[in-house]
Formats: C-alpha cells, structure tokens, sequence
C-alpha cells in the first residue's frame, strides 16, 4: 500500500472510499480528537484536586503556545497560580511584570528601557511576596516564528486577556454565542508592544491583537475540549453537544497537514472535519496503524 514518496499510506485509495463510511469514521475520528485533548484538561484537574479555574487558566495559557511553545506556557501557568494573577487584576502592567518575569523575561538589565524597568521593579516585588520561581528562558522558542508569533507577542496578548477576562471559566461555560466568544479571545496587547516584537528592538507601530483566526484557534483547542470534558463530567447536558456544534461552525483550520488532504481531495469544510483528519494522519498515517482504520482495513483485507 505505501511507496516511498507517499505521505499517506492509502492515498491511491481514498476515492473508493464510499462516502457514508467516510461520514461515521470522520465523525469517531473527530469525537476521539477532542476526548484526547479534553484528557489532557482532565490531568490538569487530577494534580489541581478538581479545581476548574486553575486548570483551564493553565489549559488556555498552554493553548498560546500554538504548538511551539505550549509546554512553555504551560510551566509558565503552573509556576504561576491563576489566584496570584486574579490579586493584581486591576493592574495590566502588574499582570504583565508578573507573567514576564516568570517567564524569564525579566533578568537582564536594559537601564534605557522605561518599561522594561517598570517591569522589572514589580516583578521583583511581587515575586519576593509570593515567593516565585520562574521558568527558565530557555525553554521559549524564537527560531523559525513570524515575529508576530514570538512568544514575548504572545505572553502579551495573554496577559490583555486575564486583565479583561474577570472569571473566564465561568464565563465560557456560559457562554452560548460563539462570535461573542470568539470575539473575547481576540484581545490587543498594551501600548508598547505596539512597537515590539521584543524587549532589545523597537519596530513599527503595528496591531498585534490575537486576530480572528487565532481566536478561533483557541476556542477549537481549549473551549472546545472544556465545554465535552464539563459536559462529560459535571453537566449541564447541553455543554458536550454545543462543543461538536461550535467545530462544525468554525472555519476548517489552515497547515500542512490539511493542505496534503486537500492535495488528496479530502478538503474540510469546517473545523469538526478539519480535526478528523488531524486525528487521522497524526494517529494513524504516521503511526502506519492501517488496519485499525476505516480506510486502510477495508482495503488491506480486500
């Protein structure tokens, strides 16, 4: 079934593939991505003894890393209790001294930095207060990031959210508007960073607000997986459906693994179908777990 230059094991074969069978396997393919991710929420949950604010602030700070730098963000949230934060809501640049610093953002001197120093006279501060340890600097990736991705941009945007977002969790549970939603993740960062990628180098003024496609990024990758697991554990009964409802309401995401579906003519026509088929190269194709596919069993016993 596999030649060397095929990314998919099965590719010659997904036309004959009968779209009622596709239909139920996306749908299992789907569900299972979203029981993956809302198992990871559960772990949070285990080591917070079932405290729900504190695992999703640590579930959405991971959820900004994008991928490349979600264990960072997430080593960032557990080194720094959400009730800390929630202390110091009233104060952007207090939230921003706090997250920076435990970020490993904060060592260095840089004197002709107004902020920079504002900064760093908080954090030190606050960190003695609450007796902080931050999160070594090493463990954040730059390389190969669009500046606007770098995570100093996205530490930023997340600490606009915490400072507009008065209980998130709650707010998101109930929540039944989805552009409402998505709307509050879509949060602009504070004046500096408007001429920052960084702390050393001033840029041009430039918007750096999360965008549409990012937000939506977030609602799929922790909303979603929030509102199944909640659903799932503790009700109301409508959360876990409204979570399906929301993927398939959601525009399909947009990376190389969709664009080698898509170059197969398996193109997803929302999120729910963009995330079957995530599920499905990265747990399956990749793996060469075939026969325990809809796809590749049929054709491999036949």
């Amino acid at each position: 079934l596999k030649s060397a230059t095929c990314k998919v094991p099965c590719q010659d074969f997904l036309p004959l593939f009968d779209p009622l069978s596709k239909r139920f396997w996306f749908d299992k393919l789907a569900v299972q991505r979203i029981a993956d991710k809302s198992g990871v929420l559960n772990r949070m949950l285990e080591l917070t003894q079932s405290d729900w604010e504190e695992s999703f602030y640590q579930f959405v700070a991971r959820s900004f890393g994008f991928g490349v730098n979600n264990e960072a963000f997430e080593m960032l949230a557990k080194s720094l209790p959400q009730r800390i934060l929630a202390k110091h809501r009233n104060s952007l640049l207090q939230i921003e001294a706090l997250l920076f610093g435990q970020a490993g953002f904060l060592e260095e001197p840089l004197p002709h930095d107004a902020y920079y120093s504002s900064l760093q006279t908080e954090y030190a501060f606050l960190r003695t207060k609450f007796d902080l340890s931050p999160v070594a600097h090493i463990h954040w990736t730059f390389m190969r990031l669009r500046p606007v991705n770098f995570p100093t941009v996205r530490i930023a945007q997340f600490a606009s959210l915490i400072y507009k977002s008065v209980h998130l969790f709650s707010r998101i549970i109930a929540e039944t508007d989805l552009k409402q939603l998505t709307q509050l993740f879509d949060c602009e960062v504070s004046e500096y960073w408007l001429t920052h990628y960084t702390f050393k180098e001033e840029s041009a003024k430039r918007s750096k607000h999360l965008g549409k496609q990012s937000a939506e990024l977030l609602v799929v990758n922790a909303v979603c997986p929030l509102l199944y697991l909640h659903g799932k554990l503790q009700g109301p009964d409508e959360l876990l459906p409204r979570a399906l409802e929301w993927l398939e309401a959601l525009p399909a995401e947009r990376n190389s693994i969709l664009n080698t579906w898509a170059s197969l003519g398996l193109c997803a026509k929302n999120s729910f179908e963009s995330q079957a088929l995530i599920e499905l190269y990265k747990n399956y194709c990749l793996k060469n777990k075939c026969l325990f596919c809809a796809v590749g069993n049929k054709f491999i016993r036949n």
